[in-house]
């Protein structure tokens, strides 16, 4: 304390309070710093966050409808297995969710991380396959090659395990979305308590140089502001016993040699 008090003295009180001040606004510019990109990646980590969860869950939501469309024609077809022309339209309008499911799959690949990359390949390549293997029996449908609806409804057995395979897909998918979003939710609150610790240390040092340096710089001009009284007093009482002692090279410094230079003249009057 008292050596950096004495080598604070080597410099004059205006370099001093302009140091100071530098110190200050350096360890705000720090402040500020360590705000903007702890405050940039909590923004970048909650707009993914947000983002990512809307366009999947929403893209589950699309997939879960096509597919309930999906059997709902598929059961049309087979109710109106005798009406050629019912089953032309509904076959029409399967075909038509068959081609929205694959572009929900389309859509998730495209945006999919590897985790459930293969469920979604795998599920269009079971989407794929109940499509090639319903086609001939929904022809056969449409041109009133079964007996009943029954045995139309058994011809589509085979097809069917696998569209009930791409809707299993469907629910695994969306659990891994669900524990990828959990994972985020996770990366996110590490980002902030990280952010929280840098500002807390950054704060702290701030303290630590700030105030120490301060309570010294402000105990080195208050010192010799009382020394210079105590001289200025003794000189004024005529007791020219006591030396001044000078130290430093700041602006106090100064006076006190002067007073020193006082002293010395009286004491060769």
């Amino acid at each position: 304390m008292n050596t950096l008090r004495t080598m604070l003295r080597h410099f004059t009180i205006q370099t001093r309070m302009r140091g100071a001040v530098l110190l200050v606004l350096a360890l705000f510019l720090l402040v500020g710093a360590t705000a903007l990109v702890g405050g940039t990646r909590l923004k970048s980590l909650n707009r993914e966050l947000v983002t990512r969860s809307i366009e999947q869950q929403h893209a589950i939501g699309e997939l879960r409808g096509a597919l309930g469309d999906v059997r709902r024609w598929e059961k049309d077809m087979v109710i109106d297995y005798e009406n050629g022309i019912a089953v032309l339209k509904a076959r029409e309008s399967w075909a038509a969710s068959i081609a929205q499911t694959r572009k929900g799959f389309e859509t998730l690949l495209a945006g999919e991380r590897n985790t459930n990359d293969s469920i979604s390949r795998k599920a269009l390549e079971r989407l794929d396959a109940y499509a090639k293997a319903s086609e001939p029996v929904l022809q056969q449908i449409q041109n009133g090659g079964f007996d009943t609806a029954k045995v139309a409804d058994r011809m589509l057995a085979k097809a069917k395990e696998h569209i009930v395979a791409v809707e299993q897909a469907v629910g695994a998918i969306s659990k891994v979305l669900d524990a990828e979003a959990l994972a985020s939710q996770r990366e996110f609150d590490q980002a902030m308590l990280l952010t929280l610790y840098g500002f807390g240390a950054v704060l702290g040092i701030a303290v630590v140089l700030v105030v120490p340096l301060t309570l010294m710089n402000a105990s080195s001009i208050v010192e010799p502001i009382n020394t210079a009284k105590r001289a200025a007093r003794i000189i004024a009482e005529g007791d020219l016993s006591q030396a001044i002692d000078v130290q430093g090279r700041d602006e106090l410094a100064d006076l006190l040699r002067s007073l020193a230079q006082m002293h010395a003249v009286r004491c060769h009057v």
